[in-house]
């Protein structure tokens, strides 16, 4: 994204060298944060996958439609995690024909 002049010399002026460099650092384009959204998602699935390793589990499986009546297939598995119960979303994926 170009930046014209004038904004630069405001950033400068207004706040110093310093932190005008350090806003000059910050990127401009959203990859870096949909960079982050998929490295944590796949740590989480990591994470499930390796609770679900060495332990019995159930897998309900679902259908939901939205308000534009997309159907998606959504499976939840249901593992003991200590104590307690546990549900998590397995995954969630959406099916190509319309619901009526």
């Amino acid at each position: 994204m170009q930046v014209d002049k004038s904004s630069e010399f405001m950033k400068l002026c207004m706040f110093g060298d310093n932190f005008a460099n350090k806003l000059e650092s910050i990127p401009l384009s959203s990859d870096p944060v949909a960079r982050r959204i998929d490295d944590i998602a796949e740590d989480v699935e990591h994470q499930l996958l390796g609770k679900l390793r060495d332990k019995l589990f159930s897998i309900q499986l679902d259908e939901a439609t939205n308000s534009h009546k997309d159907a998606h297939l959504i499976e939840y598995v249901r593992f003991c995690d200590g104590i307690s119960v546990v549900e998590e979303l397995l995954f969630w994926k959406p099916i190509e024909l319309k619901a009526t």
